[in-house]
């Protein structure tokens, strides 16, 4: 039973849509015939209309046919040339020729007037040339002046806003360098604030830091100013063998001649050879501390004192035997100095002389050069830095906080 009333639902569901399209379908169809009813009657409309302007145009050419034919009657009329009509013609020919007469004596007159325009102008234009070359150059003067005047002004006013930048530069660094200050000072009471709420034991290891901090300061002062005083003391030494080589070198360039007439007793006597060789040796002395820089207080020249008689013949007879036996072999002292095929013993001749000339106890007496001597003097490398009284606890800091190997340790860990 269910089945069946379910079939006859669709059946009549099919039957209604069914008849809805009809009803569709004719109301179009309905319409459509409407549509062609009015579509006829216009049409009817229209065909009367077409019939009625046809009518209408038949008589619009007749009139216009009828109209043509009278204008064509009354050209034909005036073909016919008339007496009135050739005196007009006259008439006129004789009023434009005076016109034109009259147009002429206004162009004649329009010319007189621009001539004299033009002369107006020539004479504008001498002027103005008589200004170019005289009142011009004035005017520029008058010109440069006021140009000149501005720059000044214009440089005055750039020194002044130049003066007030600065001013307000240097208000701007004071303000910086006040602010950094309150800043600098705001942060030691925040810090000291903070360090009164640590404990002891960090409070203390503070202390130290800064402790350290202040002895690294010293240190490397006093290892800048050591390593300056060595330096100075180097270049001191250096300076000091330079001299002494510079003496030996003079010390070994003494003549054959000097030593024969000194010991053999030749040529002048004692008292001039000494006064020529205090002379020279006074001049050489002047020289060399004109030349040479100031020495030390632990350097000092020393004069060699003078020996006994006996020893100084002693030594005379020896240099004489010495120098005979250079005689005999060809060759003056000097040869004893000229260079051989080894440049170190050259160079050692030059420094220390023969070695048998030295083995003695050898005093020239006047002809001796005055040698330097080196005095030493125990002296600190340094001083001990001065420590400020205001400084904190540079004084009591290592008695109040004696370095150990624990702060050490945590400091460079």
């Amino acid at each position: 039973m269910g089945k069946k009333s379910s079939d006859e639902d669709k059946t009549t569901l099919a039957e209604a849509f069914i008849n809805f399209q009809l009803q569709v379908k004719r109301k179009e169809i309905q319409e459509c015939q409407e549509e062609v009813s009015q579509l006829e009657t216009k049409k009817q409309r229209y065909t009367e209309l077409r019939e009625q302007l046809k009518e209408e145009q038949l008589g619009h050419i007749k009139v216009l046919r009828k109209q043509a034919k009278e204008q064509e009657s009354k050209l034909e009329q005036r073909e016919v040339v008339n007496k009135e009509q050739v005196e007009q013609a006259l008439q006129q020919n004789l009023e434009l020729v005076r016109s034109q007469e009259k147009e002429l004596a206004e162009l004649r007159a329009e010319v007189s007037r621009l001539e004299e325009e033009v002369l107006v102008l020539h004479a504008e234009r001498h002027i103005r040339q008589e200004y170019k070359m005289t009142g011009s150059q004035e005017h520029q003067q008058q010109i440069q002046h006021l140009e000149a005047e501005l720059a000044q002004m214009q440089k005055g006013f750039q020194e002044m806003a130049d003066n007030i930048q600065r001013s307000l530069d240097v208000t701007f660094n004071e303000i910086d360098k006040k602010t950094v200050h309150l800043i600098d000072e705001k942060k030691q009471l925040a810090t000291e604030m903070a360090i009164k709420h640590l404990d002891k034991h960090s409070r203390q290891e503070i202390k130290e830091n800064e402790w350290l901090k202040r002895e690294l300061a010293i240190y490397t002062r006093e290892v800048s100013i050591t390593a300056l005083a060595v330096q100075q003391l180097e270049e001191e030494n250096l300076e000091h063998m330079s001299q002494l080589f510079e003496r030996r070198l003079e010390d070994l360039q003494i003549s054959r001649n000097v030593f024969l007439t000194q010991a053999a007793g030749l040529g002048p006597s004692d008292s001039t050879v000494q006064e020529t060789v205090m002379k020279s040796n006074a001049l050489k002395s002047e020289k060399k501390l004109s030349h040479a820089p100031n020495t030390t207080d632990g350097v000092s020249s020393s004069p060699v004192p003078p020996l006994h008689p006996a020893t100084e013949a002693w030594r005379a007879q020896k240099q004489a035997k010495e120098l005979e036996r250079d005689e005999t072999s060809g060759r003056c002292s000097e040869a004893a100095y000229r260079p051989t095929e080894d440049p170190l013993q050259d160079l050692s001749v030059l420094l220390y002389g023969s070695q048998t000339y030295l083995q003695g106890d050898m005093h020239l007496g006047p002809l001796e050069m005055k040698l330097l001597t080196v005095v030493g003097q125990a002296l600190p490398l340094h001083p001990v830095p001065s420590e400020t009284p205001g400084s904190e606890g540079s004084s009591s800091a290592p008695e109040d906080w004696p370095l150990t190997a624990r702060i050490i340790h945590k400091r460079f860990k």
